[in-house]
């Protein structure tokens, strides 16, 4: 992943660290976010064919958790965290066989967003 990528990344995993942890001193919400951003760093292998979606699929997936999922009660889950990434990825970028059901959420993701953007 470029330096660029990484480090806004990291930011993105900083903000999750500071909306989980109740004012926790600066090298606790650190080694904290890192956590976050190991786990993270392991869907980056799903944007390394350049004809395929950019890294910033995982980045904004990151801010998303951030900004909408995020609160005190996950504090340093990082089960949650991974189990949230994954699954925004697998919507946004699928790499399993899907159900029907799951194709059909896929749709409906789509024409939501389609909806949003008219």
């Amino acid at each position: 992943m470029p330096t660029d990528a990484n480090s806004r990344l990291r930011e993105a995993c900083l903000q999750i660290a500071k909306v989980t942890l109740k004012s926790p001193s600066t090298d606790v919400l650190e080694t904290i976010a890192e956590e976050y951003f190991a786990c993270a760093k392991t869907f980056e292998r799903r944007f390394e064919d350049t004809n395929g979606p950019s890294i910033d699929v995982l980045i904004n997936a990151v801010w998303f958790i951030a900004e909408s999922l995020a609160h005190g009660e996950v504090a340093r889950d990082i089960f949650w965290f991974d189990a949230s990434v994954d699954a925004l990825i697998e919507l946004l970028v699928p790499t399993r066989m899907a159900t029907a059901r799951g194709q059909q959420l896929r749709k409906q993701a789509e024409d939501a967003l389609r909806m949003l953007n008219a």
